[in-house]
């Protein structure tokens, strides 16, 4: 889903909200998964303050009510998206709803449960850094935590006749969503973990001798120690991949070639960043940190990088 009319930027960022929300309700899994997990939790939210943090249309808030909430509050900053969220939750005696930024609302009482859905699929490129600027402090978060999982593939593998290896090398230098099929392929490295109240927390992979033309990242948000859903499972968030360009053939097993480097990560509010530094004869061939997402908004100090030791 596009906008393709000219509108101002502030029109466009109110209905590019809509468009965000509207694809995180047709993921039924993500919306199933998120679900079971309040579900799960029903003894702490029963008769407890809860809170939806960006509540969209409030289909959470409602399921938050369900479970026998004693009062919901309900926030969101998107006028529009609040005027929708009015026509569902308005009848509701339990429910506050304000139109308001999270961070600037400070609750009258103290919130018991507060739930939200504001991973990025680079984990830490869109809004989990709000949640670190709360002016109150929830007892429970749900979800609470969440990582960003990596591995390597070989093209030839994960392309087809359209995408083809000729044509994804063609992306040198970006990372891209959705543009191989990788959704069946497990990350072997964590390199970036965030929980509430530690904040976001970055881990070196080192790829020196690991093979694969294929980096690829995904999304896993947890709770806890458990996996609630990530991308591929979930339509609404996609697989991220960027060519990896490998060194010149040195000595390993017939038949297969060995990639050195070393992966820099940038991770910030609406921006994603990665270098791939290899190494050889003591010389360093670097790409350029590679802008994933560009918004308007950039928030100072929240914000990690990823080197490879």
């Amino acid at each position: 889903m596009d906008i393709v009319n000219r509108l101002s930027p502030r029109q466009f960022r109110t209905y590019d909200d809509l468009l965000a929300f509207i694809s995180i309700y047709d993921d039924r899994q993500r919306l199933r998964e998120y679900r079971r997990l309040l579900r799960r939790h029903q003894h702490r939210i029963r008769g407890s303050v809860c809170m939806e943090a960006g509540c969209g249309l409030g289909i959470l808030s409602e399921e938050l009510l369900r479970l026998g909430a004693r009062r919901v509050y309900a926030v969101e900053r998107n006028r529009l998206l609040y005027r929708l969220a009015q026509r569902r939750l308005g009848n509701h005696r339990r429910v506050h709803l304000l139109c308001a930024d999270v961070r600037e609302f400070v609750p009258p009482e103290p919130i018991d449960v507060l739930v939200h859905d504001f991973y990025g699929m680079m984990l830490y490129d869109e809004e989990l850094w709000v949640l670190e600027e709360l002016p109150f402090r929830p007892s429970l978060v749900l979800p609470d935590s969440g990582f960003l999982m990596a591995g390597l593939t070989e093209s030839r593998l994960v392309c087809d006749r359209t995408v083809t290896p000729e044509v994804f090398h063609a992306f040198a230098g970006v990372l891209v969503s959705g543009l191989l099929d990788a959704e069946h392929l497990q990350g072997r490295w964590i390199v970036a973990q965030w929980r509430f109240g530690e904040g976001l927390r970055l881990t070196p992979p080192n790829l020196c001798g690991e093979a694969g033309d294929v980096l690829f990242f995904y999304l896993s948000v947890r709770h806890g120690e458990e996996e609630i859903c990530r991308a591929g499972q979930c339509s609404n968030w996609a697989y991220v991949s960027t060519p990896r360009r490998p060194l010149p053939p040195r000595l390993s097993a017939p038949g297969q070639l060995r990639h050195g480097g070393h992966l820099s990560l940038d991770i910030s509010p609406r921006k994603a960043c990665y270098r791939l530094e290899c190494r050889r004869r003591n010389r360093a061939m670097k790409k350029p940190s590679v802008p994933c997402r560009e918004g308007s908004r950039r928030h100072s100090g929240r914000w990690g990088r990823i080197h490879g030791s």
